[in-house]
């Protein structure tokens, strides 16, 4: 069953593969892991996207999705300067808001869902970037 038609998801399936910059940066910096995990993740994303269907591959995305996002929140836990805690943890508000909005925008069959689901990558991409320079 096709969760979402190609008119929508084409947008979310170009800031997936937009991830590939910070695992350039991560690779260029030499945090291969880093690197690693996020193209990973920008591969899995951009495969489900761009056929939407409830299938293995949203499950892959999802679990891919959720530790990513432990591993980055954990590792820019454990960075101590303030002007970067103060960018990550204010970058971090608007990511969970927009991951939100989008969930619940897609569930109400509102097609904005699309915009705010691009937003939270867009947020991931920044904080992402923010984690890997401060590293």
């Amino acid at each position: 069953m096709l969760l979402a038609p190609w008119a929508e998801t084409r947008w979310i399936t170009l800031s997936s593969c937009l991830l590939l910059l910070p695992s350039y940066y991560a690779y260029l910096r030499q945090f291969y892991i880093y690197s690693a995990i996020i193209l990973g993740t920008s591969i899995v994303s951009a495969n489900y996207w761009r056929h939407a269907t409830y299938s293995w591959r949203r499950t892959l995305d999802l679990w891919m999705a959720k530790i990513t996002f432990t591993f980055f929140t954990v590792n820019g836990i454990l960075i101590y300067n303030i002007p970067f805690m103060v960018a990550a943890y204010g970058g971090l508000i608007p990511l969970i808001y927009c991951y939100y909005l989008s969930d619940t925008k897609f569930r109400a069959n509102n097609t904005q869902w699309v915009l705010y689901h691009f937003l939270f990558h867009c947020m991931l991409i920044y904080e992402t970037l923010l984690i890997i320079h401060m590293t």
